[in-house]
């Protein structure tokens, strides 16, 4: 199933560089870019993260978001 990260960058990236980058998506918040997706394991993150510095695309942060559904589990 994977989990969901987001992937702040600096600037704004055009759509060929966010074609490479499936499967994050983008949300543009001014002149910054924030990426997010879910991603299926460690391999899938740490090559998002290499695909990102080798497409030139300057990383900000990384965070894992909230798996909601697992939140709601321990509730229970």
């Amino acid at each position: 199933m994977g989990n969901e990260y987001t992937f702040p960058v600096r600037g704004r990236i055009c759509p060929d560089i966010l074609a490479a980058l499936h499967p994050l998506r983008p949300l543009v918040h001014g002149l910054e870019t924030e990426l997010q997706g879910v991603l299926v394991d460690q391999a899938a993150l740490h090559g998002s993260i290499a695909r990102l510095h080798g497409l030139g695309v300057e990383l900000v942060a990384l965070q894992r978001l909230p798996d909601d559904r697992s939140a709601a589990s321990a509730k229970a």
